[in-house]
């Protein structure tokens, strides 16, 4: 059981693959919410309807590549978690 977050980081450093599944999960959340859920309340929020599916395919996109490098990475995984670690802060801007 984790109790706090040098656990989290502890067990991430030990299993850095895991980083990408959690990534991948989120990012599939993401799009849901986006492209199923706002969608239907885009005039409550304020968003148009094509600004929501473009997120959510770009999110789509993430999870995607989130999701391949936990399967194929083996090693020099580094760089790959940097990639996907940049693009969710462009993501957010």
């Amino acid at each position: 059981m984790i109790k706090n977050i040098n656990d989290i980081i502890n067990y991430l450093t030990e299993k850095p693959k895991t980083l990408f599944l959690i990534d991948s999960m989120g990012a599939m959340l993401t799009a849901f919410f986006l492209f199923v859920v706002l969608r239907n309340f885009n005039k409550y929020i304020g968003m148009p309807i094509t600004v929501l599916t473009y997120l959510s395919v770009i999110a789509v996109c993430f999870s995607i590549y989130s999701i391949a490098c936990y399967f194929f990475l083996k090693e020099n995984w580094a760089s790959f978690i940097r990639v996907i670690g940049i693009s969710n802060l462009l993501y957010c801007f």
